[in-house]
């Protein structure tokens, strides 16, 4: 979050339930088995905002990441300033 903003990045990755309920009782499988990732739907962020608490009907899409962890966000010259750990897919 920024000193104005909320920011939330929607990945297009999923868990598929029925793999994590069987992975390892079943299947033997493990955790990251268990993830599934949509590439074409891409990714998406989304802002809104902190005063008055309100969503903004405004987002933007990039192309579809892995992400890891939010580092830092922040506000520069009327622009959103986003750091994230992501890769590629």
């Amino acid at each position: 979050m920024t000193e104005n903003y909320f920011v939330f990045v929607e990945t297009p990755v999923k868990i598929n339930l029925l793999k994590f309920l069987s992975a390892w009782s079943i299947r033997g499988s493990n955790y990251m088995d268990c993830f599934e990732s949509d590439e074409e739907k891409g990714t998406w962020i989304h802002i809104a905002r902190k005063h008055p608490g309100e969503y903004i009907d405004y987002k933007f899409r990039t192309a579809a990441m892995g992400l890891f962890h939010h580092i830092n966000c922040y506000e520069d010259s009327g622009f959103i300033v986003v750091d994230l750990c992501a890769w590629k897919g």
